[in-house]
Formats: C-alpha cells, sequence, structure tokens
C-alpha cells in the first residue's frame, strides 16, 4: 500500500483538532512512509513544554489518544503508528 493514501500535512492538522488532550500539544510534526518491515507507518513527534512531563500517565493517555485517533481516522490504510515526545527546551535553538 503506498504512502499516498495517507498525508503527513492532514495528518498534523487532524491532530491539532484533537481535543480534551491530558496536556496541551505546543507542536506537531508527522511523517508517513514505510518503517524498518516496509509497513505503511506514521512518525508523530509531539512538542510539551516541560513541565507537562511530570506525570508519565498523562504522556501515556496522550500517546494512546494520539495512536486511536490516527488508526481510526485512516483505518482503511491500516499503518503503523509510532508516538515520540519531546520536551520545548529540545525544540528551541540553543
Amino acid at each position: 500500500m503506498g504512502t499516498s493514501r495517507l498525508n503527513a500535512d492532514a495528518i498534523a492538522e487532524d491532530l491539532r483538532h484533537l481535543a480534551d488532550l491530558p496536556v496541551p500539544v505546543q507542536s506537531w510534526q508527522v511523517e508517513v512512509g514505510p518503517d524498518a518491515t516496509d509497513d505503511l507507518a506514521v512518525w508523530v513527534w509531539a512538542t510539551l513544554a516541560d513541565q507537562d512531563f511530570k506525570d508519565p500517565a498523562d504522556t501515556l493517555r496522550l500517546r494512546e489518544r494520539i495512536w486511536t485517533a490516527i488508526r481510526e481516522t485512516h483505518e482503511d490504510a491500516d499503518p503503523w503508528v509510532y508516538v515520540r515526545f519531546r520536551a520545548l527546551s529540545e525544540a528551541l535553538p540553543h
């Protein structure tokens, strides 16, 4: 299955409109392509404020919310979804 069925910009836009997240996401970065096993995959990097890493349960709930949103929206493409977090301080130029 080709990546043409998944559009990184459209996925990022969908993620920006997710409501009721356990912690706010400062920015989203999304990439689409084959993973190491050549399966269709979506990589999501969510940037969070440093203080939002205090409770690991919050990031776990956020990961599940992102994963579920992508899998349900793109069920026909059946992508693997990889969700990673980075702190806002890591994303800022030093």
